[in-house]
């Protein structure tokens, strides 16, 4: 199988096809360790690149002093950045340049999701808290306790959050719960329903105006109907946490896995795993990956150009 590779000076965290599809945009995320001064200091570092999905060639590069654990895009294709500095930041992209056009420090802990809807950004830190900000200057608009540890600590780190409309947004936490939140109730009132994952809930993905996916440390992705949580309509076992759902063609979905990555089909309620094989594997260290996936052990970047994805996921199948 050919690939082609790149290697970031910075461990890659998150990535997004960018425009008409000839770019990618990726987010990195690197702790830096200081022990030259005798304590055990760290800090995280980031940077956010424009590469070109023809050659995988770096076009552009953002440093943001922070590590990039989690972005999104707008209608518009600008950028929203959730920072381990506790920021937000807002990233265009004008005469071939990635540039800041405003940041917001929302807090003093690390930012692991954002959600961006019309006007408004909603976030979640390590400490259970979740946020809702204005896009136009930067006001918190509403900051409420979301989820509290379960093993009696004050830090629950709510790891993803989505807007589902103007009014209900989702979060799910290492608490394991998924929680479904009316915003416009305070914030005691205003958690609707939940559901227990028998672990961490890892990432969400919003399907439709009913419908959400929750992937889980207990390797499970669930598919559910937010208005009624009690039971998902359909559960997948998969190989390991899952921390990214992206949508690469009307059903066709692409999940990365903690120990690899998979294709998956949706066929009315039913999720199934449509490609049992690896459909890609990196050829420094070998891991298996599916294409755009980054390979945390040796930072490459991995591009499958031996199929188009959809050919490739039919013929795995037929």
């Amino acid at each position: 199988m050919k690939c082609l590779t790149t290697k970031l000076e910075k461990r890659p965290a998150s990535s997004q096809i960018f425009g008409d599809g000839t770019d990618l945009l990726v987010g990195t995320y690197q702790l830096n360790s200081n022990t030259n001064s005798g304590k055990n200091d760290s800090s995280y570092d980031g940077e956010l690149y424009l590469i070109g999905t023809e050659d995988l060639d770096i076009n552009c590069s953002l440093n943001l002093n922070a590590g990039i654990f989690r972005f999104v895009l707008d209608e518009d294709g600008n950028c929203v950045l959730a920072l381990t500095d506790g920021r937000l930041v807002i990233v265009k992209f004008n005469n071939q340049k990635l540039y800041s056009a405003a940041q917001f420090k929302v807090c003093s802990q690390m930012l692991l999701d954002c959600s961006i809807l019309d006007n408004q950004i909603l976030s979640a830190n390590t400490n259970g808290r979740v946020f809702l900000v204005n896009v136009e200057d930067g006001s918190i608009l509403s900051n409420f306790v979301g989820h509290k540890s379960t093993y009696g600590l004050d830090e629950c780190e709510v790891w993803c959050c989505t807007w589902i409309n103007r009014q209900i947004c989702a979060t799910g936490a290492e608490d394991g719960i998924l929680k479904i939140w009316d915003l416009r109730c305070s914030s005691s009132s205003g958690e609707q329903q939940i559901i227990k994952h028998s672990a961490g809930v890892t990432s969400l993905y919003k399907l439709n105006d009913y419908q959400i996916m929750s992937g889980s440390y207990d390797d499970n992705l669930r598919l559910f109907d937010w208005r009624n949580l009690k039971e998902p309509l359909s559960t997948l076992k998969l190989n390991g946490g899952i921390w990214e759902v992206t949508e690469i063609e009307n059903n066709y979905f692409i999940l990365a896995c903690m120990y690899g990555a998979k294709v998956l089909q949706r066929r009315f309620n039913p999720v199934r795993m449509l490609c049992p094989s690896p459909i890609a594997s990196c050829p420094e260290c070998h891991n298996l990956q599916s294409p755009w996936v980054c390979c945390l052990q040796c930072y490459q970047l991995i591009k499958d150009e031996s199929e188009k994805i959809k050919q490739k996921m039919l013929g795995n199948n037929s």
